[in-house]
């Protein structure tokens, strides 16, 4: 009503392009979701709903949520120098622990325009995890104001990369971190599940040795497809001020995580509303078919009918266990969970097999997320010229008896990365070898 009083200045019951002025002309062509030219009374309510939704984020966050006792809280812990949002609150299990421990990233949402990390549930949720025994930060990241796209998603990796780094001083697994984050949120955690260093979205933050990417997303009311919210120049006026043509429509695609979906991508489990307004149920669905018809083996879709925008909350009997029981699948039971580092065991050499000797082939099992899949195995002979040893300390002839013994006394090989790399160049090899995932950095 309040919006009709303003703007509806012949009384037709519609707010019509001619009479928007200031914000709501800007903003027009996004509101105006069947492209009429005319914002009709579901359409007004929805703008009203989403302006409602900013005032509160907007409002200085006091977060209230009761520390537990067996719960540590640093607030305001940067991640990176130069910025008053390259901040995070951690939470940190008091009681020690001979095992590494995982990992749990919250990202706020608040349309990339607004929110804060120590907000209702973005400090709630993290305390309460942490008692259940995770290490978890709560991101703030540069909102729209502050730096356009793709800066919110560069700050949450670098966050991811932080965190990281400073592992061995949290107790953290770095290989057992899990995300997740609502509405612009959302859209943050599957792009740090899903997008590696080659689509160029690092930015140019500290600790650029580590990866930025997660091994489990939990997402609600996610925005995954950005070409799914209408034209480009929609699109662009809302989330790319100032880019046009090519430039645009590839930062567009670069920014969707639909776009960096593959069958390694990590466990996803996906929350959606069928009445979500904001983030139509649409994306949520492009989300799930993306990142099966990619071959990804743990994916999740949950739909509600009738909920909206606030699914996680408004469905919170259903969705706040079911990510526990994500995580707790995902990041707790994991058969490859790090044992704390212990001192490392000389190297063996082995004597290799003996002039003639047949090689004995060999089973290779991958463990992810509790599933074993058996990878291709594949006949390799004369692959160029032999590679610098590199990583593996002895020459090649010492490597490759290592397999042999492997392989002929019925031994799992299980996560030998670096097999690929070196063993698939060396000169009149033979035997059979694994041909594993060239995204080194999984």
């Amino acid at each position: 009503k309040w919006l009709l009083d303003r703007f509806d200045k012949d009384g037709n019951g519609k707010v019509e392009r001619s009479e928007a002025t200031g914000q709501l002309e800007q903003a027009f062509d996004r509101v105006d979701t069947n492209s009429d030219g005319v914002l009709g009374p579901q359409e007004l309510v929805t703008l009203a709903r989403m302006l409602q939704s900013r005032r509160q984020n907007d409002r200085p966050q006091t977060a209230t949520a009761k520390v537990p006792p067996n719960v540590e809280l640093r607030k305001y812990v940067a991640f990176c120098e130069g910025h008053a949002k390259w901040k995070v609150d951690l939470m940190l299990p008091k009681q020690q622990s001979d095992s590494l421990r995982p990992g749990v990233v919250f990202i706020h949402g608040g349309g990339w325009r607004s929110g804060d990390k120590g907000g209702k549930q973005w400090r709630s949720m993290p305390l309460t995890y942490a008692s259940k025994g995770y290490v978890c930060i709560s991101i703030n990241y540069r909102l729209s104001g502050d730096a356009p796209f793709p800066a919110s998603i560069e700050d949450c990796k670098c966050a991811v990369r932080w965190f990281r780094a400073n592992a061995k001083e949290f107790n953290l697994d770095p290989n057992r971190i899990g995300a997740y984050g609502n509405s612009a949120g959302a859209h943050l955690a599957a792009v740090i599940g899903l997008a590696g260093p080659n689509a160029k979205l690092e930015g140019d933050g500290p600790h650029q040795d580590q990866s930025s990417l997660v091994q489990a997303v939990c997402c609600s009311a996610t925005p995954s497809d950005f070409t799914l919210f209408g034209s480009p120049e929609r699109t662009a006026s809302r989330l790319f001020p100032g880019m046009s043509g090519e430039k645009r429509d590839g930062m567009i695609r670069r920014c969707s995580p639909v776009t960096h979906v593959s069958a390694q991508a990590p466990p996803f489990l996906i929350f959606h509303g069928t009445a979500d307004k904001v983030v139509p149920f649409r994306q949520g669905v492009a989300l799930e078919k993306a990142l099966k018809d990619a071959g990804a083996s743990d994916v999740k879709f949950m739909k509600f009918d009738g909920a909206g925008h606030g699914v996680f909350g408004q469905k919170a009997k259903t969705t706040h266990p079911a990510m526990e029981a994500f995580f707790a699948r995902t990041l707790q039971q994991r058969k490859d969970a790090a044992p704390k580092p212990t001192k490392k065991a000389p190297e063996q050499i082995f004597s290799g097999p003996q002039p003639g000797e047949k090689i004995k082939p060999f089973k290779v099992l991958h463990v992810k997320a509790e599933e074993t899949k058996e990878l291709e195995i594949a006949k390799v002979k004369k692959i160029g010229e032999p590679s610098k040893a590199g990583d593996i300390k002895n020459d090649n002839r010492t490597t490759l008896c290592f397999i042999h013994k492997l392989s002929n006394d019925d031994r799992i090989l299980y996560g030998l990365g670096l097999v690929d790399f070196y063993l698939m160049k060396y000169k009149d090899v033979s035997s059979h070898f694994v041909l594993l995932s060239k995204e080194r950095e999984r």
